[in-house]
């Protein structure tokens, strides 16, 4: 028994080992190898210490959020409204309790967005002034809030329950629509809310959008596994007539992971895990897919998004993403440590890879790339990350930011704003792309 436990503790001391050497060596080569980006830094701002992914633009203003946490049962945040042509102008909210739970979403005059408390707080969008604090349905965490012609739509957080067969009995449905009017007219507790497209039973809403009067979702049920398994579809439905336009079936061997999709000069790309492919947005006819099965994973690159990605990158006819994978995904897998990467770039064409860089440390699923003048930028736990947007060079690497890695970048023109983690509090940083 002891020889036993000996030679288990050896075989774990001789892979711990060969894992930091590993590092070490992708750090040093990483280090030495990798040119410098000096970042023109035109500002920044200090925020709190908890890291959102839920900012907007509009017109000359950036909206996101400021939390701090007391200790580890409270956390606070505020509403910042930031002048970007004049920084230190900012306007801010009243203080509220917790965290928020989705994207701000600009109505009108109004900034709309819930807490994780199942709270909707609307917002007069000029000066900050709370309109109305309303309990309401569950929102999934880190969704969209979407509106058409005064109605608020939003994927539910699903609830259910099993049978003494073991069956999913569904407490809820997938969408959810309420009246912004009457939301703000309510004077009762919780406002009854109504619910949408009920035909799709998937465990959940992972994505939805609105364009001319057509709700576009995806379904995902994460017993994948199971034989009996319920389907995951992606679908249109038309909200003036309140009916389906089409639906297409997400096969679980193409779609096994959350994901998000991508609208774009009239298509919808979906990338979720080993699967992509494309659909025109007003048929539903599938344009191309590609799947990547066990035995194609040894032999290329390796695509997919990280769970729960929250955007992708549309710029040229490609397609730029993220996801989480590291210099150790290969030695968890069995495949080859040079097919992994976690910098994507794939052609709107038809899905094939066209470049990708793999930085050892790993990094964010909520990173969103931004372009300008044919570069294409990452905020990075690794660093400021420049690229030519065709051929992936790597124009430099500015390692001065310690990007949070929590939050897409935003850009103003030729200004571009991201995110920096100073360890005790988040930095708002505007730099000017070139």
């Amino acid at each position: 028994m002891r020889k036993i436990k000996f030679e288990c503790f050896f075989f774990l001391m001789i892979c711990m080992l060969s894992t930091a050497c590993d590092f070490f060596s992708c750090h040093k080569k990483e280090k030495e190898t990798e040119p410098e980006y000096n970042a023109n830094e035109l500002w920044r701002i200090k925020l709190g210490d908890i890291q959102h992914v839920n900012s907007v633009i509009e017109d000359n203003y950036f909206y996101t959020f400021n939390g701090e946490t007391e200790d580890v049962n409270e956390r606070r945040f505020k509403v910042l409204k930031i002048n970007l042509k004049n920084p230190s102008d900012i306007i801010v909210s009243q203080e509220f309790q917790g965290t928020e739970s989705t994207h701000l979403l600009i109505v009108e005059e109004k900034l709309i967005f819930f807490t994780q408390s199942s709270q909707i707080i609307i917002l007069n969008k000029n000066d900050l002034s709370v309109i109305k604090k309303q309990y309401i349905g569950y929102p999934r965490i880190y969704d969209k809030v979407c509106e058409y012609k005064g109605n608020l739509y939003w994927a539910n957080f699903r609830e259910y329950s099993e049978n003494e067969n073991g069956e999913r009995i569904y407490a809820r449905k997938n969408i959810i629509r309420a009246n912004l009017q009457e939301i703000i007219d309510f004077t009762g507790n919780i406002f009854p809310i109504e619910y949408l497209c009920d035909e799709f039973n998937g465990e959940r809403v992972v994505s939805l959008y609105i364009e001319n009067g057509v709700l576009y979702f995806l379904t995902f049920n994460r017993d994948w596994w199971k034989e009996n398994d319920e389907k995951s579809y992606l679908i249109a439905w038309d909200l003036d007539l309140n009916k389906k336009i089409w639906v297409n079936e997400i096969s679980k061997e193409m779609f096994l992971s959350e994901g998000d999709f991508k609208i774009a000069e009239g298509k919808i790309y979906l990338i979720g895990n080993y699967g992509r492919y494309c659909y025109d947005m007003i048929t539903g006819k599938k344009e191309w897919s590609r799947v990547q099965n066990d035995e194609d994973r040894f032999k290329e690159i390796i695509i997919h998004t990280a769970d729960l990605s929250k955007d992708m990158l549309f710029y040229d006819e490609k397609i730029y993403f993220t996801n989480e994978e590291s210099f150790m995904s290969g030695k968890a897998s069995g495949h080859p440590k040079e097919n992994y990467k976690n910098i994507l770039c794939i052609s709107a064409k038809d899905g094939s890879y066209v470049w990708g860089d793999m930085i050892h440390f790993g990094i964010s699923n909520f990173i969103v790339p931004c372009e300008y003048n044919n570069k294409i930028y990452f905020s990075t736990e690794k660093g400021l990350r420049v690229y030519e947007a065709q051929k992936g060079k790597l124009i430099g690497v500015d390692k001065e930011y310690n990007c949070s890695g929590q939050d897409p970048m935003y850009k103003y023109n030729d200004i571009l704003l991201f995110f920096v983690n100073q360890y005790d509090h988040i930095d708002l940083v505007a730099m000017k792309a070139e």
